[in-house]
């Protein structure tokens, strides 16, 4: 009886303990770890967590709208900062390194069209889970504004823009560019190019080559992953679907419709660092580089929605 009485108290205490605390029978260091992760839940897996309700026994998901709240603790920004400038001073016994700070003028999102469980997305650092923009992302939109830098201003006697970058990404310039552009394109294309004006700017194709690559060689230049240096700003905003019978059901585009407003998670007035590097002595071709970077993220805007304003970029720290 004493045993089963001793046996029914340490039950007793056991729960009585585990309704303070979660019991776990591992080592001190290890259940520390687990209190601190519970405290500190990395913002990856808050984000991607959905709401999951039923409703006329249909399963609804919905993104979590007080997920905007959501706090980033500045140490852990600091110390990805330090991270970063630690590895960049390794890397500038090799490489040249040019750098500028840079802040978001509205907002922008990068990755909204990524599969995500809560229908709309943004890109995350999948180790630190705070959001950054992926360096071929800042690569992507470089190149985007190359393109059309220079399509409209010296190319445009190239009947289309795709047709200028198929040159751009194709053409051998140590080669005969004229019998290179027939091969290009077929004599069905009726496509009717200036090949002087090629030859007289082929400067500008060496850039792109060198800058950015091509199939047949590597680019010069690296874009790294930019990361936010100071406060990360979370804010919520919607997509409107003001005729969703008429997208979903085909029917006529009436204004008596219900809208569907679809959410989606932004950031807001948050500065980002954003890094170049070059390993051979490329000073010029690296100034050109990131003069061609900061007129897109000035002019054009990088990530989502570009084309209504979001994704702009002002008070560059050079």
């Amino acid at each position: 009886m004493k045993k089963n009485n001793k046996s029914n108290n340490s039950k007793n205490s056991r729960n009585q303990q585990s309704n303070s605390e979660i019991f776990l029978p591992l080592p001190k260091d290890t259940k520390q770890f687990f209190n601190y992760f519970k405290n500190n839940i990395n913002f990856y897996y808050e984000f991607n967590y959905p709401i999951i309700t039923k409703k006329n026994n249909k399963i609804e998901i919905k993104i979590n709208r007080e997920i905007k709240k959501y706090k980033f603790k500045k140490e852990l920004i600091e110390n990805i900062s330090k991270r970063i400038e630690q590895r960049l001073n390794i890397l500038k016994n090799n490489y040249q390194v040019n750098e500028f700070t840079a802040e978001i003028q509205n907002r922008m999102v990068i990755g909204l069209g990524s599969s995500h469980s809560q229908e709309t997305s943004m890109t995350l650092h999948h180790i630190y889970g705070i959001p950054y923009i992926p360096g071929s992302a800042i690569k992507g939109v470089t190149r985007h504004w190359f393109i059309l830098n220079h399509y409209y201003n010296t190319f445009s006697n190239i009947n289309s823009i795709n047709n200028f970058e198929k040159i751009l990404e194709n053409l051998n310039l140590n080669n005969d560019i004229e019998i290179q552009v027939k091969k290009f394109f077929k004599e069905k294309d009726n496509i009717d190019i200036n090949i002087s004006n090629i030859e007289k700017n082929k400067n500008i194709i060496q850039e792109y080559q060198s800058i950015f690559g091509t199939q047949n060689q590597k680019g010069k230049i690296i874009f790294l992953d930019a990361f936010p240096v100071d406060n990360i700003n979370l804010k919520l905003d919607i997509m409107n679907v003001h005729y969703p019978d008429y997208y979903s059901k085909k029917e006529a585009p009436t204004d008596f419709q219900n809208p569907i407003p679809i959410y989606f998670l932004t950031l807001e007035k948050t500065k980002f660092k954003f890094f170049l590097l070059a390993k051979e002595k490329e000073n010029d071709l690296l100034q050109k580089t990131k003069n061609y970077l900061l007129e897109s993220l000035k002019e054009y805007g990088i990530g989502a929605k570009t084309s209504l304003g979001y994704g702009l970029f002002d008070n560059f720290i050079l």
